[in-house]
Order: structure tokens, then sequence, then C-alpha cells
């Protein structure tokens, strides 16, 4: 996990890995929930104004690579179990909460 607090649009991409071209200008201002992402995924999807990304598997020094250029847009790494639950829930306000590690269903 990385990043701060912030609040939007839960938005499922579906797939088994999130690729660069799956991500889209419609997805500014939004939460992204995906399976899988690749580092150049991240990138493009903070490049085009994602609030956050929310995923099963993120390799962890992928993460560390965005906190160390102090990136501020969150990203938080789930179990299946929760990545199936959030899923429920696309649509959905939530906010990402860092400090305390906590993704709220708003």
């Amino acid at each position: 996990m990385s990043g701060s607090g912030i609040r939007g649009e839960l938005f499922f991409l579906p797939g088994e890995e999130i690729r660069p071209e799956d991500i889209f200008g419609d997805l500014a201002k939004k939460i992204i929930l995906g399976k899988s992402f690749e580092k150049a995924s991240l990138s493009k999807a903070f490049a085009i104004g994602v609030f956050g990304i929310i995923g099963e598997q993120i390799k962890n020094e992928d993460i560390d690579s965005f906190k160390e250029k102090e990136i501020k847009n969150p990203i938080f790494k789930v179990n299946l179990e929760n990545f199936k639950k959030l899923i429920v829930n696309k649509g959905k306000q939530v906010y990402l909460d860092t400090d305390n590690k906590l993704i709220i269903i708003l």
C-alpha cells in the first residue's frame, strides 16, 4: 500500500491482467479495481488522473517504486476474498484510508 487517503467511484476492470491499453480517459477521478496490474498500467492510470488503484496482484517492488517517487495516489493490494467483495460494490463510492489501511464502502 502507498499514497494518501482519497474518495471516488469504484470502477472494475475485468480480466486477469490490466495492461496499459486497458486504461482509458474515462477512468480519471475514479478508483479502479483490477485483478493484476503491471507497473506500466499503474503509471498510465495515474498519468490520466485515476484517484487510486486496488488490485489482488501488484508487485511489492512496483508499490515501493511509487512510494520512492512520492506519488500520493493510493495503491491497495488485497487478498482474493476481499477482491471478490469489492467487485460486488463496483459503481459505489469508496474511501481509501491509507493511514488506517482501510477500504470503506460509502
